[in-house]
C-alpha cells in the first residue's frame, strides 16, 4: 500500500510538472489514438470523468464523441457509498463543480443511466502497467464499478506513467486496453 502511495505522489508531481505545450501534444497524441481505435468506433454510449488538474483532457474527446453522434455519460461521485452514478451528457453546462472538485452532473438537469447501458468507459488513473492495472486516486471508486461493468474499457497514458508491475490488492481491477503517448 505504502509503494503505491508513493508512486501516485511521485507519478502526480510528475505530470504537473509538464510544460503547458508538451501537456497539449501529448493530449493531441491521445487524442488522435483514441477516436482512430475500433472500440471507439464501434460504441454508441461512453463514460467519460470530465478531467481536471494533472488528469489528461477529456473535453475534446467528449465534445468530438457528441458531434458524432455518440451518447456520453459522466460520473456522479457518491461519498457514502464510494460508488459512481453515470448521467447523460449534451452540454458543459449541465455540470457543477463536485466532490473532489471535480466537475460532476447535475441530477436535477440531466438524465441518469444504467451501467449496463454504457459500452465504452475511459478509466482515469494515475499510474499503470504491463497488466493493466492501474492506479488510482485511492478512493477505489472505478476498482469497484469494474467489478460490475461487462463494457469494455480503456486508459489514456502517457508512458512516463507506465511501469512494469503494479502491487496489486484483491479488489484492483484491469483495464482491458491501454491508449500510451510516448514523445
Amino acid at each position: 500500500m505504502e509503494k503505491k502511495v508513493r508512486l501516485r505522489k511521485e507519478t502526480i508531481a510528475h505530470l504537473l510538472a509538464f510544460s503547458k505545450t508538451k501537456r497539449q501534444n501529448i493530449e493531441k497524441v491521445l487524442y488522435q489514438q483514441f477516436i482512430e481505435t475500433d472500440l471507439y468506433k464501434n460504441s454508441e454510449i461512453i463514460g467519460v470523468t470530465v478531467s481536471h488538474a494533472h488528469e489528461w483532457d477529456t473535453r475534446n474527446i467528449i465534445k468530438r464523441a457528441i458531434s458524432d453522434g455518440k451518447r456520453v455519460c459522466v460520473p456522479l461521485c457518491l461519498t457514502e457509498t464510494k460508488t459512481l452514478d453515470f448521467y447523460y451528457l449534451t452540454s458543459f453546462d449541465q455540470l457543477s463543480v463536485g466532490h473532489f472538485h471535480l466537475l460532476e452532473p447535475n441530477p436535477a438537469v440531466m438524465n441518469k443511466t444504467e451501467l449496463s447501458a454504457i459500452d465504452l468507459l475511459i478509466v482515469p488513473g494515475v499510474v499503470f502497467d504491463n497488466a493493466h492495472y492501474r492506479i488510482g486516486h485511492g478512493g477505489g471508486y472505478y476498482d469497484r464499478l469494474l467489478e460490475k461493468f461487462s463494457g469494455r474499457t480503456l486508459s489514456l497514458l502517457h508512458e512516463s506513467q507506465y511501469i512494469d508491475r503494479i502491487p496489486v490488492e484483491i479488489h484492483d481491477q484491469p483495464v482491458e486496453r491501454l491508449i500510451i503517448a510516448r514523445n
